[in-house]
């Protein structure tokens, strides 16, 4: 490990040149920048440890190469932004990326921010970009694993792909049963997981960032406060719901002959289901969801000992695996995991609402495209390629018969529910021979 010389808690000075044992990749990696309430041993702490890190990974060059441009970029660029000297340089030495981070501490909190800066643009890169959080410095340097994680300079960062969610508790209307909101939540969490497209941050892992914090349940209601939480357990995404209406109630249905009535139990449930993304704090999706629940429609057989806990697990249920479809067509859409044959494999499989018999489209993406004036990328174009109908369900997947196709399938394909009008038609019985009439 390189040690540490002459380091300054103003403008960075230095910067370290590493360069992968394996892929020959190059990377400067910028001394932090510290705020105010920063001590110079907490700063070595932070790059010592930084850097064992990256020595792990990388070879270690010296630090004295890129110390003209370095100040030069702290001077003259505040937006982060390399200068054409700056960038020139950077290629010349085939530096691929260069890290940034700075170290704050406001208040009694500390902050650490993770920048991969793309030599070639002179611009920070959105996808490898991290910031946590932390009360003590002890757990702020037991969380710079995940940050690095996150912003992709770990062995094998590159290739994870699975996101954090971070479901708060449900949220329920003034006058509902509380206990219904649990319910929910925990069915909720359990169906996501079965889908296998997340990593989830449950109830527990908030509450124990909640202690480290200060934070109470009464303020993740709050929306500058969500964002703050899920930057905490580095969550890529906010799941926040609320029951708006939890109404049971029994009817009675006259009979006219016999002149009886029979009872019946009727639920209605209202729902809102929030993603808010934490990198901006924006609220990208958002649903009002209604769900009704009639006790004739179940059969006789299967409630007949049922209690009113019974319905209530039984709506709960149908609303939780609705309210996670939902979500998982937003954030991880069903997609084709493996092709063999005239068979497909799909991302998704038992419990996680892939059903035997289920009939999809496939659509293979195509070109990005950007809203015409905020410049935003907003969808992808498509081609539909295919139609399967799934005959197989098994742990983490299914399995799928192709029943027509025009083109090659690509693995991560998407699979929408087919429309009545793309699903085939199901085989009918020849019907029986016409016999001439008697007369």
């Amino acid at each position: 490990m390189i040690g540490l010389l002459q380091r300054t808690l103003g403008l960075a000075a230095a910067a370290v040149i590493v360069t992968a044992a394996t892929a020959a990749e190059r990377i400067a990696v910028a001394e932090p920048r510290a705020g105010h309430g920063i001590t110079e041993a907490e700063i070595a702490g932070i790059s010592d440890y930084i850097e064992s890190k990256l020595g792990g990974e990388y070879e270690i060059y010296s630090r004295s190469a890129l110390n003209a441009i370095i100040r030069e970029w702290e001077l003259t660029n505040s937006g982060l932004m390399l200068d054409d000297a700056g960038r020139q340089e950077l290629n010349q030495r085939a530096v691929s990326r260069l890290l940034v981070y700075t170290v704050s501490k406001p208040g009694s909190r500390y902050i650490l921010t993770l920048m991969v800066v793309n030599p070639e643009t002179g611009k920070i890169d959105s996808d490898h970009r991290a910031s946590v959080e932390a009360p003590t410095f002890d757990q702020l340097i037991g969380r710079i694993d995940h940050a690095l994680a996150r912003a992709g300079l770990l062995a094998g960062a590159e290739a994870r792909k699975i996101k954090r969610l971070a479901l708060l508790p449900t949220e329920m209307a003034a006058g509902t049963e509380p206990q219904i909101g649990g319910k929910f939540n925990r069915l909720l969490g359990s169906w996501l997981l079965k889908a296998g497209s997340f990593e989830l941050l449950s109830r527990e892992d908030l509450a124990k960032i909640a202690a480290e914090t200060g934070l109470v349940e009464s303020v993740w209601a709050d929306s500058g406060q969500r964002a703050a939480v899920g930057r905490l357990q580095l969550g890529d995404y906010i799941i926040v719901s609320k029951i708006t209406r939890f109404q049971r109630r029994a009817a009675t249905t006259a009979t006219a002959i016999a002149g009886t009535s029979a009872a019946r139990i009727l639920i209605d449930l209202e729902l809102q289901v929030k993603i808010l993304e934490v990198a901006t704090g924006q609220i990208i999706a958002s649903e009002d969801l209604t769900f009704s629940l009639n006790s004739r429609d179940i059969p006789a057989t299967s409630r007949r000992d049922w209690t009113v806990a019974d319905y209530d697990d039984d709506i709960l249920k149908t609303a939780a695996a609705h309210t996670g479809a939902t979500l998982l067509e937003r954030l991880d859409p069903l997609r084709i995991a493996a092709v063999d044959g005239k068979t497909v494999y799909l991302s998704r499989g038992a419990g996680a609402g892939v059903e035997a018999g289920a009939v999809y489209q496939v659509f293979a993406p195509g070109k990005a495209f950007k809203h015409p004036v905020t410049g935003k990328v907003i969808g992808t174009t498509e081609t539909e390629v295919a139609t399967i109908r799934v005959n197989r369900i098994m742990p983490g997947t299914a399995a799928a018969e192709i029943v027509k196709s025009s083109g090659e399938i690509p693995v991560g394909a998407v699979c929408r529910a087919a429309t009545p009008a793309a699903a085939p038609e199901a085989e009918t019985a020849a019907p029986p021979p016409a016999y001439p009439a008697a007369t």
